[in-house]
């Protein structure tokens, strides 16, 4: 699902008129401040992507879960590689070899039954509408897909900068309105403070759960490539600008 950049003004619009309000220098002249809260929000396709796959053995010594595991993480990695993910953007994550007990309750006894080789991958890549293609990619190399599907765009900044901008549009038209109702006008900017308790960041979360269908004796080729939809990222910005108003 492919958006184009868009910006969206949020209009809650607060504007607090102050008269005579005096500079900290008695010689300086009175100024009248209209103080105003301007709010936006910008938002745009992602650009990146990343997902989580992990591969697991059970094996009866931890010898052979490590090793059995470690071929199925070499296999997972080459069948990603192959798919177009570059090896760099393959990241090695939680990784442990694990003990595994049978309990019995009548008589309190733990029986060691084996032992479970796991190991987690962070997998990023910019083909945001490519996801399902890769999660399938992963199925079919004996992974499970573990965990939620992110998408975000790679420069933040920029994609703020416009929710800024927004939050600032916002915060003249209030300013504006509300010297007019008065008949006055807005004849310049006195300060400006960014509220950065109000700036928030909105990835676009898909949850997601596979599991590696060969390994439990289907034919995991023959799955269909799952659709992963996602939404727009969203910045939201805040600022407080007071006005100089006059006639």
């Amino acid at each position: 699902m492919k958006h184009g950049m868009k910006t969206i003004i949020a209009l809650t619009m607060g504007a607090l008129m102050v008269f005579g309000t005096s500079t900290a220098f008695a010689a300086e002249p009175v100024q009248n401040t209209i103080q105003v809260t301007g709010n936006g929000r910008a938002s745009a396709t992602p650009d990146r992507a990343s997902m989580y796959f992990s591969v697991e053995t059970k094996a009866d010594t931890a010898q052979k879960a490590q090793a059995e595991n470690a071929t199925k993480a070499e296999t997972l990695v080459q069948a990603l590689v192959a798919d177009g993910v570059d090896k760099e953007d393959i990241i090695s994550g939680s990784y442990y070899v694990t003990p595994e007990y049978s309990y019995e309750p009548e008589t309190g006894k733990e029986t060691l039954e084996g032992y479970r080789a796991y190991q987690r991958f962070t997998v990023e890549t910019d083909d945001v509408d490519g996801v399902g293609a890769l999660m399938q990619t992963a199925v079919n190399a004996g992974a499970y897909v573990d965990g939620n599907a992110r998408f975000f765009v790679k420069d933040t900044n920029a994609l703020y900068q416009k929710a800024l901008a927004a939050a600032m549009t916002n915060a003249k038209q209030t300013a504006d309105f509300t010297a007019s109702s008065m008949g006055m006008q807005v004849t310049g900017v006195h300060s400006v403070q960014v509220d950065q308790n109000y700036n928030s960041y909105e990835e676009a979360v898909t949850s997601s759960s596979m599991a590696p269908m060969n390994a439990k004796g289907a034919v995991a080729e023959d799955m269909a490539v799952p659709e992963i939809r996602y939404d727009d990222v969203e910045v939201n910005a805040s600022v407080q600008v007071w006005y100089l108003f006059g006639k």
